[in-house]
């Protein structure tokens, strides 16, 4: 069960497993608009299309992930996948 604060009704209850579908189509129906799509795809530039939205600086998290690159066209490393 989860503690969840209701307008109007008091912060205390318990709302049980049935209500949670409830609750979600309530809030979905509230926050799933148009206007709030549009938004998204603003902001993050996909429309209208925007390629200056990041920064080089935006992308450096990800230099971690960098892994050497295997040439699996080379013949050494061919001949040790077939023996």
């Amino acid at each position: 069960m989860v503690r969840v604060p209701h307008h109007g009704c008091d912060p205390r209850r318990i709302i049980t497993e049935l209500e949670i579908a409830e609750l979600f189509k309530e809030a979905y129906g509230k926050a799933a608009t148009v206007r709030n799509a549009t938004s998204g795809f603003e902001k993050n530039g996909i429309w209208p299309f925007n390629d200056n939205i990041f920064t080089e600086d935006d992308f450096l998290a990800a230099e971690v992930t960098v892994r050497p690159d295997h040439n699996v066209s080379d013949s050494s490393s061919l001949q040790q996948v077939n023996t």
